[in-house]
C-alpha cells in the first residue's frame, strides 16, 4: 500500500470515529472500527516514509557487453562506477 491509499484509510476512518452518528451494524462497533483503521492507516504512512527513505538510487549505464552502475557518492555530484 503507498502513501495515498494509506492517507485515504486514516480519512475513512476519521469519518467513521467523528462523523457517522446513527449507523448501527450489529455486533461491530462503527467508532472502534474507525479509530483501528486510523491507527493501521499511520502505520502504513509511517512504514511507507521509512521505505521511501531508505531506498537507494542507482544509474545503469548499458552498453552492448558492459553495464555500469553509477551510484551517489558524495554531496559535490560526483559519482563512483561501479562494476
Amino acid at each position: 500500500m503507498k502513501i495515498g491509499p494509506s492517507f485515504g484509510l486514516m480519512i475513512f476512518g476519521a469519518i467513521l470515529t467523528f462523523a457517522v452518528t446513527a449507523a448501527e451494524v450489529a455486533g461491530v462497533n462503527i467508532h472502534v472500527a474507525g479509530a483501528i483503521l486510523m491507527f493501521a492507516g499511520a502505520i502504513a504512512v509511517a512504514y511507507n516514509v521509512k521505505v521511501s527513505r531508505t531506498q537507494r538510487r542507482t544509474d545503469i549505464i548499458s552498453e552492448p557487453g558492459h553495464t555500469t552502475y553509477l551510484e551517489p557518492s558524495d554531496a559535490e555530484g560526483t559519482s563512483r562506477p561501479r562494476s
